[in-house]
């Protein structure tokens, strides 16, 4: 998709579908529990639906894309996008499939962010700094004291991964 200059902008688990709908069924978990039975796709071929929010890579940027439990953090801070969203949000969909439930499950611009921080560790300084005020009317204001804000909602204790901050959106690398 991204060799044709495609952003697909709404990467979610919903939006990607099993090629085959046949499956292997598997043992139970334990040996106590036989009513309980595994099933296993036969293929793990997908397909990508709902090319609806699909964007050329050329197109004005600066508006609010991917649905907010997929969301990259340079969209939140309103600083352009690019084909990272559409990788930042297959990210989440990976742990969404491993671990049962979304990574990020909030409804808050700054929250979202804090809990990116707990994962991932300190938002850059130099993106915060270029932050823009949001002016869409459906999500909150992100202004001048996000860095504050985010500094407040730190102190939860969670585990870091390995994981690095896009450096830069653009495609023109």
């Amino acid at each position: 998709m991204h060799d044709l200059h495609l952003i697909h902008t709404d990467l979610k688990l919903e939006n990607i579908l099993l090629v085959s709908q046949e499956y292997l069924k598997g043992s139970s978990r334990s040996p106590k529990d036989s009513s309980y039975c595994k099933r296993v796709p036969k293929s793990s071929a997908i397909k990508v639906i709902d090319f609806g929010s699909t964007t050329y890579d050329k197109k004005d940027q600066s508006y609010i894309v991917s649905t907010r439990h997929y969301r990259a953090p340079e969209v939140i801070l309103g600083l352009g996008w690019s084909y990272p969203c559409d990788i930042w949000s297959v990210g989440c969909i990976l742990v969404e499939l491993c671990s049962g439930e979304a990574l990020f499950q909030t409804h808050e611009n700054l929250e979202h962010l804090a809990m990116m921080e707990r994962v991932l560790g300190q938002l850059p300084q130099h993106k915060l700094k270029k932050a823009h005020v949001e002016k869409s009317r459906d999500y909150e204001v992100i202004d001048c004291h996000v860095t504050n804000c985010i500094h407040l909602l730190r102190n939860v204790e969670s585990c870091r991964w390995e994981v690095y901050w896009f450096e830069d959106v653009s495609s023109t690398d």
